[in-house]
Order: structure tokens, then sequence, then C-alpha cells
């Protein structure tokens, strides 16, 4: 027959096993919690003021102002230093446009694809992720 101290101890190591066990579960509920909300944070780089330029062959001009969304600070912090390089790529991006490809359904897309393109290839920005106007108007 097995007397207390017995008894006692193996009581001890279900309730050990038993809390073991919760703990596990709360831990892989709480990893699973932060897999799922691992996401990528983007950060906001805005050009400062708005653009106006001519496009190209043509007497009309476009004005817009320019959001960047950004999935790397480093490389927010690096734009703000270089903001007259970004603004002039800008630029250019909306000058070597027709006239006719502003009254395009996929304007914004074109100028996101772009504008992304050049701001990657002329000055490494590998990081951003679109390109949003606040205003985008032609006249």
């Amino acid at each position: 027959m097995m007397n207390k101290k017995n008894i006692t101890i193996i009581a001890c190591l279900i309730f050990m096993f038993v809390i073991g066990i919760a703990v596990a579960q709360i831990f892989d509920l709480n990893l699973s919690f932060f897999e799922a909300n691992n996401e990528e944070i983007e950060y906001v780089y805005a050009v400062d003021g708005a653009i106006l330029t001519n496009i190209r062959n043509s007497r009309s001009f476009v004005k817009t102002e320019v959001i960047l969304t950004v999935m790397c600070k480093d490389e927010v912090d690096n734009m703000k230093h270089n903001s007259f390089k970004i603004r002039d790529l800008i630029i250019d991006v909306l000058r070597s446009m027709e006239e006719y490809e502003y009254y395009e359904d996929s304007l914004q897309e074109t100028l996101n694809e772009r504008i992304i393109a050049r701001l990657t290839d002329d000055l490494g920005y590998e990081h951003i992720k679109r390109v949003y106007f606040k205003d985008l108007i032609t006249q």
C-alpha cells in the first residue's frame, strides 16, 4: 500500500504535468498570435509641396502631390536627405508622358509603376510599396 508521501509526490507530478500542458498550450497560442500579426509596417514619405510641371509636347500641365509608402524606416530616413532628388525624378516621370496618357484610365497605375521604377533604378530605393496622389490635376 502507498503511503501519504508517495501519494503526495504522485499528485504533485500529475499537477505539474497538467500545468506544463496548460502553459505549453498558452505559449503556442501566443506564438500563433504573433505570427498572425507579424505584418510589415508601412512608413509614409510625403514629397514636400505640390509638384507643377508641363506635359511633354503640350501646352498643358500637371499638378500633383505625391506620397510614398515604404516598407523600411531607414529608407524613409534616407529619402528625407534626398528629397530634392526624389522630387526631380518625379518631375521627370511626369514630364516624360504624352498628353493622351494623362487621359487613360490606368494613369495612376502607370505613374505608380514608372515612379517606383525610377526611384529604384536611379536612387536604389528597393522598399517602395506604393505611390499615392493627394491631387492629380491636368489642365
